[in-house]
Formats: C-alpha cells, sequence, structure tokens
C-alpha cells in the first residue's frame, strides 16, 4: 500500500502548479525520446572512430611473432587509419619510448650479473678471414641471466657486432672496460649501440617480403628488453675481430698465400643451447655468424696455420675426405675450451712468477703441451712443414 502524503505536501503542490505557466504544462512541450534525439547533430563519418581491420591485427601479430598484444596492435591500427606501414612505425615508436622510460627508472640500480658473448661469422671463401666478436652484457640477478629474453637479446648484440663491426673500428669505450688489443680491440660503447640490431641468422625468415622490417638500434633493442624482463641492463664491452689490422707481434692478422686463419670459440653454460644450428638461407642477404656462444665465461682463439705450399696441403687433406678448414676450427675450439677451464695460463705458473703461454701448458685434453699438439695434428692433416701459431687468445668473465 502506498504510503500516505502529509497534507502540508499537498500544498507545497498546490502552490507550485498554481506558479507553472499553463503552456508550459501542455503535451507539446513535453520532453519525448524523439525530440532528444532530434536535438542532437547528425554524426559523419569523420566523428565515428577507425575500426581497425581484424586481417591487419592478425597480420601485426604475425609480424611481431604475437609479441605485440592483439590491444596494442587494434590501437596502432585506429592510430594510423588502419595504414599498417604507419602502424608499425606507431608500434616501434611507443616500444621505444615506453622502453627509454622504463630503462630510465632503473638506470641507477647495480648490475653485477650477466653474459658474455662469442659470435663467429665464417670466411668469406677458402683462405678467406673470419669475423668474430665478443661482448658483455650485465643484468642484475642471475635469474634474468638465465632468461631466453636476454639470452635472446645478448645472442642479437653479439650477432649484430660480428657482422656489422668487422674491421674493429678503434675507439676509447666510453663508460666500459677498455683494451687496446690491436687485435680485439674495444669499439665505443656509443657506435655498438648506435648499430643495427639484425636479425638472428637461425630466426626463419619470412615468408611474406612485407612482413620484414627495418632493423632498431641497439640502444632500442635493449630497451625493449628491459622493459620486459624488468630490470636494468647494461652493455658493458664489446670488440670486433680486427682482421685487417696488423698484429703487434711478428704476425699479421691477415692472410697469406701459405697461412690459414681460422677462430675458434668456446662458452660455459650449464643451459641448452638457446637456437638450433643456423641454415646460411635463413635470412637472405644476412651472413650469419657459424656460431653465437652465450655463457658467464667465454673464450675466442685464433689460429693460423702456415704451410709453405698451402693450396696443395689443402687439396690433399680434402682428397682425402676430411675438411681442412673444419679441422683448424676444431682445434681452435678446443683449445678455447683449455683456456676457459684453466683461466687462460696463470694457474699453472708458480707465485710470482710470469704466466706460461698457452702453447707451453699442458693439454687439458692431453698428449702433451698445447703447442705439441697442435703441431701433431697439423702434419697429419697437411704434412711435414706444417706450422700452427696461436695468433690471439682472449678470455673474458662477466665483471671481471
Amino acid at each position: 500500500m502506498a504510503a500516505a502524503i502529509p497534507a502540508r505536501c499537498h500544498g507545497i503542490h498546490l502552490r507550485l502548479a498554481r506558479s507553472i505557466p499553463r503552456t508550459l504544462l501542455t503535451p507539446s512541450h513535453a520532453f519525448t525520446s524523439s525530440t532528444l534525439r532530434l536535438s542532437s547533430p547528425p554524426s559523419t563519418a569523420s566523428d565515428e572512430a577507425v575500426k581497425p581491420s581484424v586481417q591487419l591485427v592478425a597480420k601485426i601479430r604475425k609480424i611481431t611473432e604475437n609479441s605485440v598484444s592483439i590491444t596494442r596492435a587494434r590501437a596502432a591500427l585506429a592510430a594510423t587509419a588502419n595504414d599498417l606501414d604507419a602502424a608499425m612505425a606507431w608500434l616501434a615508436d611507443d616500444e621505444a619510448r615506453s622502453g627509454a622510460a622504463k630503462a630510465a627508472t632503473l638506470a641507477g640500480r647495480h648490475a653485477g650479473q650477466g653474459l658474455v658473448c662469442v659470435a663467429i661469422a665464417p670466411p668469406a671463401g677458402p683462405g678467406g678471414v673470419p669475423t668474430a666478436a665478443m661482448v658483455e652484457v650485465n643484468c642484475e640477478t642471475d635469474f634474468v641471466a638465465r632468461n631466453d629474453v636476454f639470452r635472446e637479446a645478448c645472442a642479437r648484440v653479439g650477432s649484430s657486432v660480428a657482422i656489422m663491426g668487422a674491421g674493429g673500428e678503434l675507439g676509447e669505450a666510453e663508460g666500459g672496460v677498455h683494451t687496446t688489443d690491436p687485435l680485439l680491440p674495444s669499439l665505443p660503447l656509443s657506435l655498438l649501440l648506435s648499430l643495427p640490431a639484425l636479425p638472428l641468422p637461425f630466426a626463419p625468415a619470412p615468408t611474406d617480403p612485407t612482413l620484414i622490417q627495418p632493423p632498431q638500434p641497439l640502444s632500442t633493442h635493449l630497451s625493449s628488453a628491459i622493459s620486459k624482463v624488468g630490470e636494468n641492463l647494461v652493455l658493458r664491452r664489446g670488440a670486433s675481430l680486427a682482421t685487417s689490422t696488423p698484429s703487434s707481434s711478428s704476425h699479421s692478422s691477415t692472410p697469406d698465400a701459405a697461412s690459414l686463419l681460422a677462430a675458434g670459440a668456446h662458452a660455459h653454460s650449464d643451459l641448452p643451447a638457446l637456437y638450433s644450428p643456423p641454415n646460411p638461407a635463413t635470412q637472405p642477404g644476412v651472413p650469419p655468424p657459424a656460431r653465437i656462444l652465450l655463457g658467464r665465461v667465454a673464450a675466442l682463439v685464433l689460429l693460423r696455420v702456415h704451410h709453405p705450399t698451402l693450396p696443395a696441403a689443402l687439396a690433399r687433406a680434402a682428397a682425402g675426405g676430411a675438411d681442412p678448414v673444419e679441422k683448424v676450427v676444431g682445434w681452435a675450439d678446443k683449445v678455447a675450451a683449455h683456456v676457459v677451464a684453466t683461466g687462460g695460463g696463470g694457474e699453472q705458473a708458480e707465485a710470482g712468477s710470469a704466466p706460461v703461454k698457452v702453447e707451453d701448458q699442458e693439454f687439458l685434453y692431453g698428449g702433451g703441451t698445447v703447442g705439441e699438439v697442435l703441431s701433431r695434428e697439423a702434419s697429419a692433416v697437411f704434412g711435414e712443414g706444417t706450422k700452427v701459431v696461436l695468433e690471439g687468445v682472449w678470455r673474458w668473465e662477466v665483471g671481471v
């Protein structure tokens, strides 16, 4: 039952009714839904938000390997009127801004963990010169150092430096560890961070040419990784094998008709390989590094094999069913593993004495000293008169 209305309320209603003109109480002045609709200005196509194309959303997701969410893909297309190229540029700018902002907030935090990456690109042909690079990228925790996002970021830095930094442009490292080794000179951090972040050679190439996007600088690539892992990441140092620069020793890193240069490497890690062996056909136009190795400790070895009639020796070795270049690379790899395990020569020297040269150390794999084993192996493959020289040995450890 409805509640009774007090008498004084009836009086108020009557007084209000008398004070309102009768014309305003007629039905012609009543507000209806139809009059409200007519009072709004007609909408136009320009006022309506652009509806993102479902097909273009799917294409953006394919281009970015699903790293861009559907929401962000729709926002990019809506902001660019369904222009795919403009949407990709919008996403790149947005990621760069957000990554830079995240990097700025974390910049002061100590990064004492990380990985060393060694990347080796094969020579252009028999008798060619190998290209290699070493980089160290730091993070804050061992947990992130074992994260695939961080490991892939390190791999892309090392691979890009090996490919783009061939020849080892000299310069003082800015804010990093500086080495004056003429064969493996430091590269300025500003130069390293400005290099393009090339696609990893083992990544499948897009079947649609329109899906290929221009690479961003390594600085942007690292900022993007920072936003993903949530830690401060620092490119501490980087160096490129300067195979066109004469060595300060009696040897030179440039090839000659009677010698063969090969680079080998080893990295200590308890994690499975980040990638499968590269297929040179996966990235047309991008010379793939033969290997990309990651670990807390890594070594790079440059080995030279001398023979007075090297072309004939190579032909004889190949006729015997062996790939002579692969043999030399295998020797360099074993020496690199020896260097990683033994610390590079200081552990076998007596206290207070000079470190023992690598070639004079007892080889970790047995058979005598490193020099004796290499000489014996080389003579078996190339014949008598073969000499093996360790042109360069480099061992890097995170934080050292």
